[in-house]
């Protein structure tokens, strides 16, 4: 959010006389949110509290200067003594060594984990705010980012209980005091004999080791003395203590995890290390948990513990969408050593964000057509290189984007590789030097040989031995257009170059401060895959005002990561805000960036996202959980057993950077999501209790629970097939898509036709998600589509004309766990209903002869209960005045939901009871009303909701369907694993 200081101080208070350069007392390669810390520290030190201007507590009750300062705090990573976790990246011209004993010497500057393998090296430590410039400037460091708090990946929990006790009498003795359904929906029932005494196999993980990793694990005392914890104490089925290598305070949610593992392999050791410290340390502990060389903790802690299997649940909001990072580089080194690996993929709503092509339209008068947007206000230097067209069939640079009052941030990235050190070839095609006397330099301005352009150049004015300059740089093209302004980044500079035009270029070198001495100018031939482009996000209100301290405009040339974050807040009284992509220059690199992407990380809330330009299954997994080595897992609810969970963050992934940040050409498609497992399952102590099951045991929900779900049945898996070692990695991916459930192939969307006795053929498209973002689902005036090709016209549709449950839409059931008696039982889909007072029936989109006016609708048919009047089993439409001939199309919406669900609310699940529950007309996904698949029992139902009607000289009827069938959907990858199919399959 940070680029200068003026902008950091828009907050209503000006900096003093003294602070004549602030470049350097905020240095501009600070990532993150860091230079908003910085520049706020700066400000309430310079203007003593800001003498009664407004000011913004963070949650640990410390004063910023800005609100953006403040959030940045909150979700920062701080230890005891309130310094800020960060990570320094190296630029590549000191060694290793060198730049980590320099930086011991920074005051309160404390390393906790270094990495000297990735791009150049990382160190990773917590600093105290005020020594942050210094450690920014020092010699060889590149940049430094602001370490926020790890994402976890658990679901906003709707309708739940508060955690109660396990019911009396329901302990189920060996395994514990909660049940966890993910075995009966997995199978593991038919392969465990823990659980089925008559079962074919026995496979409790046996010889198999699996590491878990999330936020915290705590004390697990309980578990273990109930048995829902493997452990020393009387535990008949496993006296394995968990092996714990590193813990840091949290939510424990790593001890739900290791619960779920334990239940679903219960004779495997386990282990647990924390994600909690950092990107580094989490990195650093992967490679602990599968004990590779140089990794491994203390024998006393390690315990010869080295993993099989790991899963993870976490994200760090700066990790790569568009390459490997420091993380997904640990993934893919313990995959190269022999271990099957798994991570959340995400809980990000596909219409919460954007992905496009980036599509520029020139910085002119006419860019704003159409808009509404001033840049009074805007530092011209934010737009210089044009704006992005939202609309691609016509021109559009403004996006109107749902927001609430105090919104998630929006993490904004694009195709430039990530931290790319400063390499060239040597020896300089150019030096020079100068001199300072502290007033002016000597000579002022130098004149390179001819550039080409688009050729990497590396551009360095660097103090001389001795020497205590200073220097801000200053580059001006052929024609004397400033291409370079006043770069100063630390005491020496280094400018990674790419010429727009060919000719010699004039470097010009200023003092800071009255710093003295001689300097060395080089141009150098550079060879570096660095960042090509800087993008900001400029936010204006509905009425085209700029909001400074909404947008997000990090100089990302100096941060040398393509990657803006923060908060967009709106205005008051409006509800939603205009977004602005816009390049501060035009791009000089031969491959510049021409992909971008932002996610509005929702979690399960409501009300953000995209208002207009937005898809409902826009890819937007990352970080980690799309590395090679990595399995990718979707989430599906054991309370709704055949349609992935609505917060699954779909795929796939477009990775176009190698981990030395050189472009793929063509990029790589990775499909992730690989797999999905199940969520919302019983555990002892993690989650809150959902209504759908009669137990009172927490419910633990997310594709956080998915992860460790997946990584048991591949300790299973590896069990069965003859130990560690007996299927390797990627076997194992290639096993278990092979094995996984029938699924659909085609998500939030169902579709029908129909040929009618007169020829005509009519068709039915139906695309929608949850409805979180306000813009989408039932809002979305174009959810459905019905077109006409053919003679004559179409007069009428009718929707479910039989009026029963079982023609109205995706009648599918399945096991969901134990009652209270020990006794399975089914989970029923009970059929879709239209509820018009919910959302009345509204037309959209009108092409061909038709218009909006010719359409009408009727309801029939009243749902019993749950249902209350007015919600309805049966829709006509009629279409009057002959003018829906062939060719002609409509888009239409109206309310819709579940004849009867547990809970009213998004993220309902329905109810275990053909008859209890509510009808939920919130749940609105487009899968609904087609066919699906009975899990655990893999029965596929091909058609949903039936329809039929008339056209002027016949008559039609059909079904509703999804496309069901073996292979790779972008919700969950290649589906739901058979754990029981998934031991037997053969290995290739």
């Amino acid at each position: 959010m940070f680029r200068n200081f003026s902008i950091a101080l828009a907050a209503g208070f000006f900096l003093t006389a003294g602070l004549a350069n602030a470049k350097q007392t905020v240095p501009s390669n600070l990532a993150g949110g860091l230079g908003d810390l910085v520049a706020s520290n700066v400000a309430l030190k310079i203007n003593k509290g800001l003498r009664g201007a407004k000011t913004f507590k963070a949650d640990d009750g410390r004063v910023y200067a800005t609100e953006a300062a403040a959030d940045f705090a909150s979700n920062a990573t701080t230890d005891e003594n309130g310094r800020f976790m960060v990570r320094a990246h190296l630029s590549g011209l000191l060694g290793f060594d060198r730049v980590q004993a320099l930086a011991k010497r920074i005051p309160s500057f404390t390393v906790t984990a270094v990495d000297r393998n990735y791009k150049g090296g990382v160190l990773e430590g917590f600093i105290g705010i005020d020594n942050v410039p210094a450690l920014a400037q020092m010699k060889g460091i590149r940049s430094v980012m602001l370490e926020l708090k790890p994402e976890l990946t658990r679901a906003v929990s709707k309708g739940i209980r508060p955690v109660g006790n396990a019911v009396p009498g329901q302990t189920l003795g060996l395994l514990g005091t909660a049940f966890d359904q993910g075995v009966t929906q997995h199978r593991v029932d038919n392969i465990n004999r823990f659980y089925n005494p008559d079962a074919t196999f026995d496979y409790e993980g046996s010889g198999i080791s699996v590491g878990f990793i999330s936020d915290s694990f705590g004390n697990s005392a309980n578990d273990v003395a109930n048995f829902d914890l493997p452990g020393a104490g009387g535990n008949p089925v496993n006296t394995q203590p968990v092996v714990v290598l590193q813990d840091i305070p949290g939510t424990d949610e790593g001890r739900g995890m290791v619960q779920i593992g334990y239940k679903m392999a219960p004779k495997a050791r386990l282990a647990f290390a924390t994600a909690n410290g950092g990107e580094v340390g989490f990195a650093n502990n992967i490679r602990a948990l599968a004990a590779l060389p140089g990794f491994a903790y203390d024998p006393s802690v390690q315990q010869g513990f080295a993993a099989n299997v790991i899963c993870d649940d976490v994200g760090y909001s700066d990790e790569p969408f568009f390459e490997d990072g420091i993380i997904g580089t640990a993934v893919d080194d313990v995959a190269a050593a022999g271990v099957s690996y798994f991570s959340s993929a995400g809980n990000d709503i596909g219409s919460y964000d954007y992905d496009s092509d980036y599509r520029n339209v020139p910085n002119t008068p006419a860019a704003l057509n159409g808009t509404n947007i001033n840049l009074t206000g805007v530092p011209t230097n934010l737009y210089q290189g044009g704006f992005h067209n939202f609309n691609p069939n016509g021109q559009d640079v403004a996006q109107t984007v749902n927001v609430t009052s105090n919104p998630p941030a929006t993490n904004f990235q694009w195709d430039d590789p990530y931290n790319q050190t400063v390499s060239f070839d040597t020896p300089a095609i150019y030096t020079a030097h100068g001199t300072s006397d502290g007033t002016t330099t000597t000579p002022s301005s130098f004149t390179t040989p001819v550039l080409t352009a688009g050729q990497n150049y590396v551009i360095t004015v660097t103090a001389d031995p001795g020497s205590g300059f200073d220097a801000i740089v200053t580059i001006k093209d052929p024609n004397g257009n400033i291409v370079v302004n006043m770069q100063d980044t630390g005491t020496d500079e280094t400018v990674n170059f790419f010429p727009p035009t060919t000719g010699a270029y004039t470097i010009i070198v200023d003092i800071f401060g009255n710093s003295t001495g001689a300097f060395t100018v080089n141009v150098y031939t550079g060879n570096n895959p660095q960042i090509t482009t800087d993008f900001n996000i400029l936010v204006f209100d509905l009425d085209g005002n700029y909001l400074p301290n909404s947008s997000l405009v990090t100089d990302n040339y100096a941060t040398n990561v393509p990657f803006e974050y923060g908060k967009t807040f709106r205005k008051a009284g409006q509800t939603q805000v205009q977004y602005v992509i816009s390049r501060t220059s035009v791009p000089s690199a031969a491959s510049p960036a021409t992909h971008i992407r932002y996610i509005i990380r929702g979690n399960g809330g409501s009300g953000l996202g995209p208002a207009e330009y937005f898809a409902y299954n826009t890819p937007n997994t990352h970080g980690h959980s799309i590395a090679n080595g990595c399995n990718g897992t979707a989430a599906y609810s054991v309370f709704r057993p055949s349609q992935p969970e609505y917060y699954t963050s779909p795929g796939p992934a477009v990775v176009y950077f190698d981990k030395m940040g050189n472009r793929y050409n063509p990029p790589q498609i990775r499909l992730q999501p690989g797999v999905a497992a199940a969520d919302a399952a019983n555990t002892a102590s993690f989650g809150g209790d959902s209504t759908s099951d009669v137990d009172t045991n927490p419910n633990f929900g997310g594709t956080s629970a998915a992860a460790p779900h997946a990584a048991a049945i591949a300790g299973l898996v590896l069990e069965a097939h003859g130990g560690p070692g007996s299927v390797t990695p990627a076997q194992m991916t290639d096993l278990l898509h092979r094995s996984a459930f029938p699924h659909d192939l085609d998500p939030n969307f169902s579709s029908g036709s129909a040929r009618s006795t007169d020829g005509g053929k009519i068709s039915i498209t139906f695309q929608s998600d949850l409805g979180l973002n306000p813009s989408a689902g039932v809002n979305d005036p174009n959810a459905f589509r019905v077109s006409y090709v053919g003679p004559g016209a179409l007069t009428s549709l009718v929707f479910n004309p039989a009026g029963t449950a079982a023609t109205g839409g995706n009648v599918t059931g399945g096991n969901s766990g134990v009652d209270s008696t020990n006794t399975f039982f089914s989970n029923v889909y009970p059929g879709e209903v239209f509820e018009p007072n919910t959302k009345a029936f509204t037309k959209g989109n009108a092409t061909g002869g038709v218009v909006a006016a010719d359409a009408s609708a009727a309801f029939s048919n009243q749902a019993p209960a749950p249902s209350v009047t007015g919600q309805w089993w049966t829709m006509t439409l009629t279409f009057a005045n002959g003018n829906f001939t062939g060719g002609s199309s409509l888009g239409f919406t109206v309310g819709r939901g579940p004849q009867h669900a547990s809970v009213v609310g998004n993220g309902a699940a329905f109810n275990p009871g053909p008859t209890g529950g509510v009808t939920s007309t919130s749940y609105v996904m487009a899968d609904l009303f087609g066919g699906g698949v009975l899990i655990p029992e893999g029965t596929v139902t091909t058609n949903g909701m039936t329809f039929s009607g008339t056209t002027s000289g016949g008559t039609f009827s059909g079904a509703m369907r999804n496309r069901m069938g073996a292979g790779y959907s972008v919700t969950d990858g290649f589906g739901f694993i058979n754990a029981e199919d998934a031991v037997a399959a053969p290995v290739q």
